[in-house]
C-alpha cells in the first residue's frame, strides 16, 4: 500500500511514465534485496543505495559540488561516460587552461617520482572506470551537483595498485565505486597486506584546508569514504 514503506527483503520495481519519478533523498539509506527500475532513480547527494542481489535499470547519483575547486570523486555507477554535453550539463571546467585541458583529470604513478596528471582536451570524450579516481573542477556552481548515470554494482571489486615509477612512487588514486559508504577499517582490514605499513590508511583531498590550496589528509578507521568519493592509497607491492 502508499503508506508501507518496503522492507530489505522485497523486490522493488518502479514503472516507467511516473508524473514524479522517485528520489531518494539527501542524507538517507535504502538497502533492498532487489530492485528493478524503468525509468531513471536520482539519489541526492550523500544517499546510500544498496542493492543485496538483483539490481536492473539504472540510477543517476548526484554528487554535490558547490565551489569551483578541484574534488577527488570516483563514478558511484557503472557505465558514465564524459563528452561535450556532459560537461556543458555538468559545469566541469573547460576554460581555464591555456592546454585546451577539460578538468577530468586522472592520476599515473609511472611517469617520475611526483607522478603525473592526465587531462583529457576539449572535445573528447571517455568512460569513468569503476573504482578510479579522478579530480574535477568547476567553472561556475549554476547547478551544484555533479550527475553520475549507470547501473548500480552491487558485487565485489577488484583493482589493481602498484608501486609505480622506479618501485618508489607508491602512491595510487582509487575510488568508491558503489552508491553507498564503505567503512575505512573494513576496507583496510580486507587490504593490509597490499598497503604499506607507514601508510595503511586512505588520504582524502580536502580543499577547505591551507587557505585556498587545500590539503591531503588521512581518514580515521572510523571514517566512511562516501559515494562518488575519490581517494590515494600507498601499495606494498
Amino acid at each position: 500500500s502508499d503508506s508501507v514503506l518496503p522492507s530489505s527483503n522485497d523486490h522493488v520495481y518502479i514503472p516507467a511514465g511516473l508524473i514524479n519519478y522517485p528520489t531518494i533523498a539527501e542524507n538517507t539509506s535504502v538497502s533492498i534485496k532487489n530492485l528493478t527500475i524503468d525509468g531513471l532513480l536520482t539519489v541526492a547527494n550523500g544517499a546510500s543505495l544498496i542493492v543485496e542481489e538483483v539490481s536492473n535499470g539504472e540510477i543517476a547519483y548526484n554528487l554535490k559540488v558547490d565551489d569551483t575547486k578541484w574534488h577527488l570523486v570516483s563514478s558511484p555507477v557503472v557505465g558514465e561516460t564524459y563528452d561535450s554535453a556532459w560537461v556543458e550539463n555538468n559545469l566541469i571546467d573547460d576554460t581555464s587552461s591555456s592546454n585546451n585541458n577539460l578538468a577530468i583529470a586522472s592520476y599515473t604513478n609511472t611517469t617520475d617520482l611526483d607522478g603525473d596528471w592526465i587531462y583529457p582536451t576539449i572535445g573528447d570524450s571517455g568512460s569513468f572506470n569503476n573504482g578510479q579516481g579522478y579530480s574535477v573542477k568547476k567553472d561556475e556552481i549554476t547547478i551544484s551537483d555533479i550527475s553520475f548515470k549507470g547501473s548500480i554494482k552491487n558485487d565485489d571489486f577488484f583493482t589493481t595498485i602498484d608501486k609505480g615509477f622506479g618501485d618508489e612512487n607508491k602512491w595510487n588514486l582509487v575510488g568508491n565505486p558503489f552508491p553507498s559508504y564503505i567503512l575505512v577499517s573494513d576496507l583496510l582490514a580486507l587490504n593490509s597486506e597490499s598497503l604499506t605499513n607507514t601508510h595503511r590508511t586512505v588520504y582524502v583531498w580536502d580543499n577547505s584546508e591551507n587557505s585556498d590550496e587545500g590539503a591531503y589528509k588521512p581518514l580515521l578507521s572510523q571514517d566512511f569514504i562516501h559515494p562518488g568519493q575519490g581517494f590515494f592509497v600507498n601499495a606494498n607491492n
